[in-house]
């Protein structure tokens, strides 16, 4: 009798098990390659951009954050709405992944079915009631930056209009650094302000550069003209990178000030030097962004 009660007991916990598998809903999936830019070049610049995650949200309920490209199982089917936020490197760092605040969600209505894959490739876009582009500066028709340093040992930027060296468009501003001149600095003309709180600040950058270099901020004006702040240092790429550097935290500046210039530093390695070689670096599409 006992043996009997065993087999009624495990009979019954494997139909339970049976059915709990029956009842378990099968997803559909929605799949996303790589994600795009879209503006309007006059008052956005480009539409250049390094989108590297997705926050995802179902009928306005977040479910995750995922890096591209990702295949996302969604237990909704039918029509679904699906909403995305871009993500990116905050300073280019893979552990600071950052909502960026400038680009406005993108939404869809999709019909999800079941063990089906729905692939998308979305297209954000700039949100114009969050965001005022403080600086655009492609150097196709004008030039924000300067060279900041005129002692001979300062390697001087110029605007390159060679095909192979441009990044888009016909100019970009690149600096040749080399054992006689194996410095060099190069930041904006105009003071900018930067609001902090809780507002934010980022400078987007195209950048293409053989050895390390730095990004400092500094303010102007007041009682805080001496402060000079590095914040980050540049890593050499394999052709063209883009990056979002976060201004929020420097400096908020006051009203007894002018603002915050902004720009990079170089000094030729000493194995180059020793070498007799020289490196190169280039810029374009510098765009300053902050809240509304």
């Amino acid at each position: 009798m006992k043996k009997q009660y065993l087999y009624f007991i495990l009979f019954a916990l494997l139909s339970i098990g049976a059915c709990d598998t029956e009842m378990e809903p099968i997803p559909a999936y929605i799949h996303i390659s790589e994600a795009d830019l879209s503006t309007d070049y006059p008052t956005q610049g480009t539409n250049s951009e390094k989108i590297t995650d997705v926050w995802m949200f179902v009928n306005d309920q977040q479910i995750g954050v995922f890096e591209l490209p990702v295949s996302v199982p969604i237990l909704t089917t039918g029509e679904t709405k699906i909403s995305l936020q871009a993500g990116i490197f905050g300073n280019g760092q893979s552990h600071n992944r950052l909502r960026y605040p400038f680009y406005a969600f993108w939404n869809r209505e999709i019909d999800l079915q079941s063990e089906e894959i729905d692939t998308i490739r979305p297209t954000f876009q700039y949100d114009n009631s969050l965001t005022e582009f403080v600086l655009l500066n492609d150097f196709e028709s004008s030039d924000n930056f300067e060279n900041k340093q005129s002692e001979p040992e300062f390697a001087q930027a110029f605007i390159n209009t060679n095909a192979e060296e441009v990044f888009e468009g016909n100019r970009s501003a690149c600096v040749v650094m080399t054992p006689d001149q194996p410095y060099f600095q190069y930041g904006s003309i105009s003071p900018y302000k930067i609001p902090g709180g809780d507002d934010q600040t980022f400078v987007e950058v195209n950048y293409n550069i053989e050895q390390p270099c730095l990004v400092y901020v500094q303010s102007i004006g007041g009682l805080s003209n001496s402060l000079f702040e590095v914040i980050l240092n540049l890593l050499p790429t394999d052709g063209w990178n883009k990056i979002y550097i976060d201004l929020s935290r420097y400096f908020p500046v006051s009203e007894e000030t002018d603002g915050i210039q902004f720009g990079f530093l170089g000094e030729l390695s000493d194995s180059l030097i020793n070498a007799n070689q020289s490196a190169q670096f280039c810029f374009d599409n510098i765009k300053l962004l902050r809240s509304k």
